[in-house]
């Protein structure tokens, strides 16, 4: 196997950029908690095509520790610009900007009454232009590779079961607002 093929092409045949769409919609759907996901899914891809070595999954664990976290994320961010930028994508963000815009709006929800809390998703808007340094840079490196503009199967799969869970969500709050009146 030809160890110097963009990441993308050996075990996918799908670019790692994911359309700004996609990216909202499954934020807002899992109610704030893909950027978990996306944070880990974009640490693996760049370590794989990188070759660096770091550990994804303790750089996500990381990043989402109450307070101490917040320099921890600020640091993927800035390893995303860094990346981005020599891989020649524009690169507009700042990584501590994105970084306490994205958690104080998503720690608002420990502090908003439901279904108020629920906007608090919307902190996702903090990092689109991040995905979107990150697709430019896709774009330029797996030149040629599709992008995936559907969900994939996983995608999917979180799309229905967190469908499901806003359902539940809602209805408990239009009982739980009967039974207050009533």
């Amino acid at each position: 196997m030809d160890t110097d093929a963009p990441a993308a092409t050996i075990g996918s045949a799908f670019s790692d950029a994911q359309p700004l769409r996609n990216f909202v919609v499954l934020s807002i759907v899992s109610f704030g908690l893909y950027p978990t996901y996306w944070l880990y899914k974009n640490l693996r891809s760049i370590k794989a095509h990188k070759g660096l070595s770091i550990s994804p999954g303790w750089r996500t664990f990381a990043a989402f520790i109450p307070l101490i976290g917040l320099l921890f994320f600020k640091d993927q961010l800035q390893l995303f610009l860094d990346v981005t930028a020599s891989g020649g994508a524009t690169t507009r963000f700042s990584p501590w900007g994105r970084t306490l815009g994205f958690n104080l709006i998503s720690a608002a929800m420990l502090e908003l009454p439901m279904p108020w809390a629920l906007l608090t998703t919307a902190a996702v808007v903090f990092l689109l232009p991040v995905q979107q340094a990150l697709n430019e840079y896709w774009t330029i490196e797996q030149a040629g590779v599709p992008v995936r503009e559907r969900f994939s199967a996983g995608e999917t799969a979180l799309l229905i079961a967190c469908g499901f869970a806003w359902v539940l969500v809602l209805v408990a709050g239009i009982v739980g607002e009967r039974l207050v009146v009533g």
